[in-house]
């Protein structure tokens, strides 16, 4: 009897073994269904945005991955991909986009999802360059000068599609015409800002706030966004190819802005442009120098 036992845990043992493996084996990865186009004709140097879906298999999505050949990329909205952490309440299915700007020669980005068991699954886009393409015209503002907010010689109210700057009397008397506000913030972390009209901290309803606007009928809405440009990749554009690409813009304030950062805007008369910072005096009393590209 004790041997017909012993051969009998055994048996157990293996059939457990067995049924572990198979199951191990027979793991339901994740899912990646790209749902942009995965073959583009893009114009050189301008803006493609890729979107897609991933659904969890067995076990719970993890990372996200996307890489323009061996390298993870940074989009247009800064989120470094490499190796992206997926949010807890994104782990099942996660649906997302990024829009990343290419160069001048044909390219593909790989796509791809891990789960948490280690699994992945993966997409490619592939990108070709049309050489023929060409962008609508823009307008070009060079040095436009704004004053913080006790700066007594240069205005703080931009008018975007004109490179205008008014103090702020003449901008109460042209309130639809008022895009982009400056100001240098007195705490860490806000000092070189800029607002729409329609932001709390020039409508009297913040800490230290100012009543610049508070008054206004018509307050307009302009949204922003970091571009991850450089420089030099602002400096070389000279029609709307990559601008008219501006996606996803949302933030109705932007501080911190440090020289040769690139801000991306969208007025409430649908006009798409970019900022550069130039130079930037620092205090209450001083001021911001920036160059401004905004479709005509």
């Amino acid at each position: 009897m004790k041997k017909l036992t012993y051969f009998l845990g055994i048996g157990l043992i293996g059939m457990t073994f067995l049924l572990n493996s198979c199951s191990k084996d027979d793991a339901v990865g994740p899912d990646l269904t790209i749902t942009s186009e995965e073959d583009l004709t893009a114009p050189a140097n301008s803006l493609v945005t890729i979107e897609w879906r991933a659904d969890a298999g067995d076990a719970k999505l993890e990372f996200f991955t996307i890489k323009e050949g061996n390298v993870a990329i940074l989009d247009f909205d800064n989120i470094d991909w490499n190796n992206y952490q997926i949010p807890n309440d994104d782990n099942e299915t996660f649906i997302g986009s990024a829009t990343v700007m290419i160069g001048d020669e044909n390219t593909a980005f790989t796509l791809i999802v891990t789960d948490k068991d280690g699994l992945t699954a993966e997409g490619m886009v592939n990108v070709t360059i049309d050489v023929g393409s060409t962008g609508n015209p823009i307008h070009e503002y060079t040095a436009v000068l704004m004053g913080a907010q006790t700066n007594t010689d240069n205005g703080s109210f931009l008018d975007a599609e004109t490179g205008t700057v008014y103090k702020i009397g003449p901008a109460g008397t042209n309130q639809a015409l008022i895009d982009i506000i400056y100001y240098y913030g007195i705490s860490s972390g806000n000092e070189a800002t800029f607002v729409n009209p329609n932001h709390p901290t020039v409508n009297n309803a913040t800490a230290n706030a100012f009543d610049w606007c508070t008054d206004w009928s018509v307050k307009n809405g302009t949204v922003f966004g970091v571009s991850s440009l450089t420089s030099g990749e602002f400096d070389a554009i000279d029609d709307d190819l990559l601008i008219s690409g501006i996606t996803g813009l949302s933030d109705n304030i932007i501080p911190q802005m440090s020289v040769n950062d690139v801000i991306a805007f969208e007025t409430v008369n649908s006009k798409k442009g970019l900022i550069r910072v130039t130079n930037i005096v620092a205090g209450g009393d001083g001021s911001i120098t920036i160059n401004v590209k905004i479709q005509e």
